[in-house]
């Protein structure tokens, strides 16, 4: 017969894996892992941690800076005109200069879009 796992954390009892898992967003695995470590207060307190949804799709999460929305932070990233990881490590690094070149970085993509969305309603415009 099966054995129920009953866990606790951060003072909390949670009768399955799965119902802690669900209360704190993170999949089976983390809960397990977390336990295994001897850790179970870690869970669901990491930054950067992900939906569960977004690890059955293999693909990155949704990244908005100046009011755009790309794909991924990766896709950003090379929107913007800099190396696949380098708004990933800027973020983490956190440094005054970067965010203002990423800012700036953000700005002219967005004027670039709009130009871009500007030229073709003229072109539009012109033909009918």
């Amino acid at each position: 017969m099966r054995q129920t796992v009953r866990v606790i954390i951060r003072g909390e009892t949670f009768e399955t894996v799965q119902h802690a898992a669900e209360t704190f967003g993170v999949a089976k695995s983390t809960v397990y892992c977390a336990l295994s470590r001897g850790n179970p207060d870690s869970i669901g307190l990491r930054r950067g941690t992900r939906p569960k949804e977004s690890h059955k799709s293999g693909r990155g999460r949704e990244f908005t800076i100046a009011g755009v929305t790309f794909p991924s932070i990766a896709a950003a990233s090379e929107a913007l005109g800099f190396r696949r990881r380098y708004l990933a490590d800027a973020l983490v690094k956190g440094r005054t200069e970067t965010r203002q070149r990423i800012a700036f970085a953000a700005l002219r993509y967005t004027a670039r879009q709009e130009m871009a969305a500007m030229r073709a309603a003229s072109g539009k415009e012109q033909v009918a």
